[in-house]
Order: C-alpha cells, then sequence, then structure tokens
C-alpha cells in the first residue's frame, strides 16, 4: 500500500492499487491482470468477484481489504483496463513487471511483482487452511502438486507432494 501512495502520478498510483487487488487479492496470473477489466468485476450476495478469462478461465471473491481496492479502483478507471488504463501493448509478456521496475519505492524493499503477489494470493489461503480443492479453483492451478512451491514457505501446510495428494483426497473421499 505504500508504494501505491508513494506514486507521484495518479494513473500510476491506481494501477499499483489494482495490480495488488488482482494479484494480491484475486491471485491472478500476470496476463490475467494485464486483460482484467472494468466489465469483469461483479457483485454477488455482497461480495465482489472478479472474472479472470484466458486459459483458466475462473471467478474469484475477493477478501478483505482487496475487496475494497478492487472497488475504489473500478469506480476510479477512467478506462475500460483495470490495470494501467492507458494505450498499451498488453501482449507483452513483461508487461506487469516492466511497470513494477518504475515504480517510485525504497531501494531496499522488496520489489513488487506480478509473481509475488500471486504467491501471496496462495500462501495466505494456505495459512488460513482453505481447503485445497477451492484453493486449485480460485488459483487456476491444475495439479495439488503444484503447490508444493507454495507450501514450503507456510508453517502449518503440507509439505511434500503426497502430504498434499492426502490432503486433497481427504476433502474429496
Amino acid at each position: 500500500m505504500a508504494v501505491a501512495r508513494a506514486q507521484p502520478k495518479s494513473w500510476r498510483r491506481q494501477s499499483t492499487l489494482a495490480l495488488l487487488a488482482l494479484g494480491i487479492g484475486a491471485g491472478l496470473r500476470s496476463g490475467e491482470i494485464v486483460a482484467a477489466r472494468r466489465a469483469d468485476v461483479t457483485e454477488c450476495a455482497g461480495a465482489l468477484r472478479i472474472s479472470a478469462r484466458g486459459a483458466t478461465p475462473r471467478t474469484v471473491t475477493l477478501r478483505p481489504p482487496y475487496d475494497e481496492l478492487l472497488a475504489q479502483g473500478t469506480r476510479a478507471s477512467t478506462g475500460d483496463y483495470l490495470f494501467h488504463p492507458q494505450e498499451a501493448d498488453r501482449s507483452y509478456p513483461n508487461f506487469v513487471n516492466d511497470f513494477c521496475r518504475q515504480l517510485v519505492a525504497d531501494p531496499a524493499a522488496v520489489k513488487l511483482s506480478a509473481n509475488r503477489c500471486r504467491s501471496s494470493f496462495i500462501c495466505d489461503h494456505l495459512a488460513a487452511g482453505t481447503p485445497l480443492s477451492v484453493l486449485l479453483e480460485m488459483s487456476g492451478i491444475k495439479e495439488v502438486e503444484s503447490l508444493l512451491r507454495y507450501a514450503v514457505h507456510v508453517k502449518d501446510a503440507p509439505h511434500s507432494k503426497a502430504a498434499l495428494r492426502r490432503q486433497l483426497a481427504t476433502e474429496h473421499p
């Protein structure tokens, strides 16, 4: 949040807040963040949701405080896109991380990136005990074993592929 507030230009502040909401709040991948539009944001039963398009389409419900960040960003956005509403080549694979490299931030601070945001989303859900089947669906990850790279950073999460498979199997006997 401090990085977003430090941006001298309002469109950079808004894009940084959108990155936080879509990355940490919804776990979207870089290409999904770039493609996210205002029309993809919906409210259902008081919960804010974002529909991700692409290879793994899904709808993710955001939790506080990211739901409010996304709501504010959706209202404040002057364009159709939530992240970087200006004209841009959205097919460029490093679009988000190039944006992040140009952010005004403490030089000693950890650098913001789309992958770090997504990792935070997944690790936060592992730490909160979100059922693995739900986490797989929300994150668009196909194989439970793919969660291992995140689980090793979470104290009470399963720390082997076999343990991840066992836990998932207990959710669906």
